[in-house]
């Protein structure tokens, strides 16, 4: 089986989605279809060797809609022309509806006696022909199509609501004396839902625009190094991992890569968020779409397209737009039904008022009853808001794997994090030298003497330590290293050993400050001249620096946080008793994994935060896993988040941002199903009889209730796009 994507023209409403579903999911050889509405595609799982795109288009096209090849090129082809045709559609539909419109009012208002002549009628009726039966035509063909796959979704309304009044309008050609024409009624009601249509789809595009803006961060050419040395200007989709590239002062990186030559700091704002610039140099990776600083950089491609990082995180956001959250589910249901619900209020409001001796009225109102109810909203209530947050998410520098994890992280109430390289930034450095048989500054110059010949980042840290002080290291001689255990040598003809073995904390020669040193939970490292021993230097991981402020914000949210780590216990503590947090040290992959179950079969909703191979199973048990970006591909794979670098700051912002994306989708919920309660009863006549009401809440037109189904659909989306313009308090 294969899964791929194919953009889908057409759809509208979440029961156009389960029409091109269940139309897909009935060809052979299709073992699952997933229509993603808010971009426009369905992922089809199947086997391409015996199904053919031309079976997949054809099942489509008889549900009414269009299926495309998955060539972004043609696709996006096809996508313009569609918005080139629907654009002509509403110009012609809006130049013949607005004078429908002010002829209909002027006759109504009896604003002059001119337009009492029957011809006025008969140019109304050609006028609205044309809007009826071309401009709706859409309508007419999906809700056909829809009917024979028993998916009656909104086109069925709005076609039967347009044809009622267009129906009633000709029949009142034949007896003018008992029903009053209303052809405007049927084309105000197609024109306003293809204009609501038309800006529903310009606000999907806005809320799917931070993915097309991840892409357009790629620049098209680079200028690779042929085999000569040469440079040569090529399309950047050419270059392949091997090549080398030269990337200029102001340019952007065509690939992911590691740098050979040069140095310059780097915008990796593209990735991660982070507008500070990063400084890189030879050695250091670089990724696709940053912006190269003041430097000339020469770059070994690693990863290009969609295996660069860029391209990944790029797919992971479609992913996640595509996924469907607990709460999207029960919207469609509730559209499942609804339209049936509708056109029977219609029929029963259709037969009341006629049994009452008013037909014309019943079929009016049975008219505002089928547009009024249009389930536009309800269907568009959580993909466009699920959309907007994940693509502001991304902006963020936070990455949702898929739309559940955005609900269920808005309820997370338990973070459980690992140590090292998430509260930590997994770099030791030197934080204590106690010396008592030698100057500290001694101890150190001596100590780097040695291990600047030593490629272990404890040696790296003593290093450091020295250069940041400025102090001169000396030439050593005869150094040889143990693994696992130390460094020796000689230093200005002294004999220099470096050891990694614990000294003994009783040994009556240590004084009280090396003792306290010992049992501190740092990493320490003796110092021997001359076979005796003269200092101890302490080294340890270094703390997060967004880690305060970060855990801060969280226990603001009203998330507790716990420690899980492998490390030893006086190092876990050392760090936990910083973060005054509970912790647990020594624990393999397995017993993390069995914490966070525990605590989930208690009833708690659990977030486990880590970047490591040890942290896998625990990201997947959690409800939702989250790595830091700068983690290992196993912790982001295991991840339903991932968030920018090690900016611990960003855990808090994802949990704002989910809870402010249930917040609107629930807003958008409510609107929806309070338009419905409102104003389906409304249309239907139910305030009729009480005198001194306006008219219009009275005698609810069609047309009125064409703009309101609209304006109702606009809202739900408009209300969606302020995630856009998300900022996390506090931050």
């Amino acid at each position: 089986m294969n899964e791929q994507e194919f953009p889908v023209l057409g759809m509208s409403c979440a029961n156009c989605a389960r029409a091109v579903e269940r139309a897909l999911q009935g060809v052979a050889g299709v073992r699952q279809a997933r229509v993603d509405l808010t971009r426009e595609i369905v992922r089809v799982e199947h086997d391409p060797e015996r199904i053919r795109f031309s079976e997949l288009s054809r099942a489509v096209e008889r549900a009414g809609y269009h299926l495309l090849p998955p060539d972004a090129v043609q696709a996006e082809a096809a996508r313009q022309a569609a918005v080139r045709r629907e654009k002509l559609r509403l110009t012609v539909g809006a130049a013949l509806a607005v004078p429908l419109a002010l002829i209909a009012m002027t006759r109504d208002f009896a604003l002059t006696t001119a337009l009492e002549h029957p011809a006025w009628v008969w140019l109304m009726a050609a006028l609205a022909t044309p809007v009826q039966f071309w401009v709706g035509a859409d309508h007419y063909r999906v809700a056909w199509r829809s009917l024979r796959l028993r998916a009656a979704g909104m086109d069925l309304l709005v076609a039967l609501g347009s044809s009622a009044a267009y129906l009633s309008s000709l029949l009142s050609l034949l007896w003018p004396s008992r029903l009053h024409p209303m052809f405007e009624a049927g084309a105000m009601i197609i024109v306003l839902v293809r204009l609501g249509k038309f800006l529903e789809a310009r606000a999907r595009g806005a809320a799917s625009a931070a993915l097309r803006e991840m892409m357009e961060f790629l620049p098209r050419r680079a200028l690779r190094l042929n085999e000569a040395g040469e440079p040569q200007e090529v399309d950047a989709a050419e270059l392949r991992p091997g090549d080398r590239v030269i990337v200029r002062p102001g340019e952007r990186l065509p690939a992911d890569g590691q740098i050979l030559e040069g140095v310059s700091s780097l915008d990796e704002s593209p990735l991660t968020g982070e507008s500070a610039p990063v400084d890189r140099q030879a050695g250091e990776r670089v990724f696709a779409g940053s912006v190269n600083g003041p430097g000339s950089l020469t770059v070994r491609v690693e990863a290009v397209g969609e295996q660069a990082r860029l391209g990944q995180i790029a797919r992971r956001l479609a992913e996640a737009q595509g996924s469907r959250a607990p709460i999207q589910r029960l919207a469609d249901r509730v559209a499942a039904w609804f339209v049936p619900i509708i056109a029977g209020v219609a029929v029963i409001t259709f037969a009341a008022w006629t049994a009452a001796g008013a037909a014309e009225e019943g079929l009016v109102r049975a008219v505002a009853v089928l547009v009024v109810a249009c389930p536009c909203a309800l269907g568009l209530a959580t993909p466009v808001a699920m959309t907007a947050a994940m693509g502001r998410g991304a902006e963020l520098g936070i990455l949702f794997r898929r739309a559940e994890s955005l609900e269920v992280l808005a309820k997370v109430d338990l973070l459980f994090t690992d140590k090292t390289g998430t509260l930590t930034l997994g770099r030791p450095r030197l934080r204590e030298i106690v010396a008592w048989a030698c100057p500290e500054t001694e101890a150190l110059r001596l100590a780097a003497a040695l291990e600047v010949h030593s490629n272990h980042p404890l040696a790296a840290a003593v290093v450091a330590a020295a250069r940041e002080r400025h102090l001169e290291i000396p030439e050593a001689e005869e150094v040889r290293e143990e693994a696992g255990r130390g460094i020796s040598g000689r230093v200005n003809g002294a004999r220099v050993e470096l050891w990694r073995a614990g000294l003994d904390r009783d040994d009556a020669a240590l004084p009280a400050s090396a003792r306290a040193l010992l049992d501190s939970g740092a990493t320490v490292i003796s110092l021997v001249l001359d076979s005796r021993p003269c200092a101890l230097l302490g080294l340890g991981d270094t703390l997060n620096p967004s880690a305060k402020e970060a855990l801060r914000r969280l226990s603001r949210l009203g998330i507790e946080t716990r420690i899980l780590t492998g490390d030893r216990a006086p190092a876990a503590r050392a760090v936990a008793e910083e973060l005054h947090l509970p912790f647990e040290a020594g624990l393999l992959p397995a017993q993390k994994e069995e914490r966070v179950r525990a605590r989930r079969a208690a009833g708690r909703t659990v977030a486990m935060l880590g970047d490591g191979i040890n942290d896998g199973l625990a990201l997947a048990a959690a409800d939702v896993g989250m790595a830091l970006g700068a983690g290992t591909d196993l912790a982001k794979e295991a991840a339903e988040v991932t968030v920018a670098e090690r900016d611990l700051a960003a855990v808090a912002r994802a949990t704002q941002l989910s809870r402010a994306a249930l917040r609107v989708v629930r807003q958008n919920l409510f609107w929806a199903f309070f338009y419905n309660l409102l104003l389906v009863p409304l249309a239907a006549g139910v305030l009729a009889p009480i005198s001194g009401l306006p008219d219009w809440l009275r005698h609810l037109h069609p047309a009125l209730a064409a703009s309101a189904m609209s304006l109702s659909s606009l809202t739900v989306v408009g209300n969606a796009l302020r995630l856009r313009r998300f900022r996390s308090p506090g931050a």
